[in-house]
């Protein structure tokens, strides 16, 4: 059995239906090779209207050919026994519910005059039970979050959780991050097609404006020497589209790589710009793609209501930490932090990441890098190198 969770946010932006058709295609694929294979998946009402458009008639059949089924408001019986089974689901309650009514602590007439003949959604029976269990533990009703507050702290968890991404978890977290950071930040962009560009991972287009981002996550300086000379043969500048090359702050480029600097150098020079997000960006773009996600996929809830992908767009354009927006206009608009600047950045942290502490001077002297020169690098980023 295999379960297919948020199809929703496949799709990088609003108007992505590459990814609806990829789903299908993989969905047919499944169904034509494989026997004794279950595959489930849960989808909104709306959004399975956009996969029938934009999925192959063929590959959309195979999807529904067992059944395709509406999930209703949970009659009264059925809402009984979600409830008995959450209680239960904890030992110490079972153990304390031992003789007890079936849905003590909680009172079960009013849940059931709550359900009513209409029935109700699991998440807002979920949150009115929740209500009165906690009414039962202190004798006062809980307080309400506000909307704001309950997405900051979602947010900020998500965060705290995106600081601990493995090395690829971080490619994952800006490939699928920065599309959406686009949308939320920057909507007259659009996605463009980049099936022809073997090193360009992503293309945003406005207009007569074209970027084509590059995401260089190799950890051996072979494979990134690879990649930046087809970039060499096939990015020449001068009129084309803007050449953006994201890599981490934690991967600097060691002076040992030769090749790999002269062929930076040379896109460099014609114009291409060197991005190094930070801890900190990346793990806003990993919770910003999570939040996100979510809320596409119906899975945020507020006080048992549903939060909506568009009320979670408004808030992250008002409440993104600011190194997100620096970052965002740093690829849109142009990087105020020239190429030199951020190969004496990489420079330094790779020393650091050697030497925790270190005089500026002895610092300069053993990169061979002006005094002045490192020092203003390194204002840039206080918070990575300790100035």
């Amino acid at each position: 059995m295999i379960c297919f969770d948020q199809v929703e946010a496949m799709q990088r932006t609003q108007c992505d239906v590459e990814a609806m058709f990829a789903f299908g295609q993989l969905v047919s694929t499944l169904h034509a090779d494989t026997r004794n294979l279950v595959l489930i998946t849960c989808v909104q009402s709306a959004f399975l209207d956009l996969m029938r458009r934009n999925i192959r008639d063929a590959d959309y059949d195979r999807m529904g050919e067992f059944a395709i089924e509406t999930l209703s408001p949970l009659p009264w019986p059925l809402a009984k026994k979600l409830l008995v089974a959450r209680l239960d689901s904890v030992p110490e309650l079972k153990h304390l519910r031992n003789g007890q009514p079936e849905l003590w602590p909680l009172q079960e007439k009013p849940l059931e005059e709550m359900v009513g003949p209409m029935g109700m959604s699991a998440r807002r029976l979920i949150e009115a039970a929740s209500v009165q269990f906690a009414r039962a533990q202190t004798g006062e009703v809980p307080e309400r979050v506000p909307l704001d507050q309950s997405l900051q702290d979602t947010f900020s968890r998500l965060f705290e959780k995106g600081e601990e991404l493995s090395w690829g978890e971080i490619e994952d977290a800006i490939a699928q991050g920065l599309p959406l950071l686009v949308t939320v930040l920057a909507p007259d962009w659009r996605l463009g097609e980049t099936a022809d560009l073997q090193d360009v991972d992503l293309r945003l287009e406005r207009k007569d404006q074209r970027i084509d981002i590059s995401i260089c996550m190799h950890e051996h300086m072979t494979g990134l020497a690879a990649r930046l000379r087809r970039l060499v043969a096939q990015w020449k500048g001068s009129g084309q589209s803007r050449l953006v090359l994201i890599r981490p702050l934690e991967r600097p480029i060691p002076k040992t790589a030769k090749k790999t600097r002269e062929r930076l150098n040379t896109l460099t020079e014609r114009g291409a710009a060197l991005i190094h997000p930070s801890g900190e960006v990346v793990a806003a773009l990993d919770a910003l793609r999570k939040l996100l996600s979510d809320a596409k996929a119906g899975d945020l809830s507020h006080n048992g209501e549903t939060v909506s992908p568009e009320t979670v767009q408004e808030w992250l354009q008002k409440n993104l930490p600011s190194c997100v927006e620096d970052f965002a206009a740093a690829i849109l608009a142009g990087d105020p932090l020239g190429t030199k600047d951020r190969l004496i950045l990489g420079e330094l942290l790779e020393l650091l990441s050697r030497e925790h502490v270190i005089a500026l001077e002895d610092a300069a002297r053993k990169l061979a890098i002006d005094r002045d020169e490192l020092w203003r690098a390194a204002q840039t980023q206080p918070d990575l190198v300790g100035t």
